[in-house]
């Protein structure tokens, strides 16, 4: 399953378009939240293993070939100006907000304070059970 970000990319890819994806946590990126908040919300794993099996089912195009051809497909046969197409796919973004909240976002990210690290952090040994060269000195677990 492809993410929203991936799915933007490909589209891009695809129409020679370039488009500044900007992450940040959803309870910051309110004018976002009707395509977040949308129930066909692209963040969703589904296990479609027993259709598989049982069924046979595959893709006949894989999504990563499939969005390309969807989005070359659309703007090649755009939908009646003012139809049901474009009454369901409206655009419910309010682009100044977005672009004042991005504006804040880059200068609230853009000089970090110093945490005082005297190294950077890395990573433990997560594993020190049996097998293991490392002894753990609690042993409660």
């Amino acid at each position: 399953m492809l993410t929203l970000r991936q799915v933007v990319e490909l589209i891009c890819d695809e129409l020679g378009s370039e488009m500044d994806i900007v992450s940040m946590s959803a309870d910051l990126a309110v004018p976002s939240r009707p395509l977040m908040m949308n129930y066909m919300n692209r963040h969703r794993v589904l296990d479609i293993s027993k259709l598989q099996h049982r069924l046979g089912y595959h893709d006949v195009v894989p999504a990563r070939q499939a969005i390309p051809r969807t989005a070359r497909w659309l703007v090649e046969n755009r939908p009646e100006s003012g139809g049901t197409e474009e009454y369901i796919l409206q655009d419910p973004f309010d682009y100044s907000a977005e672009d004042r909240l991005v504006e804040w976002w880059r200068s609230a990210t853009a000089n970090p304070p110093g945490l005082g690290y005297t190294q950077p952090p890395g990573y433990g040994i997560a594993y020190a059970g049996p097998g293991t060269s490392r002894v753990r000195p609690d042993t409660r677990i």
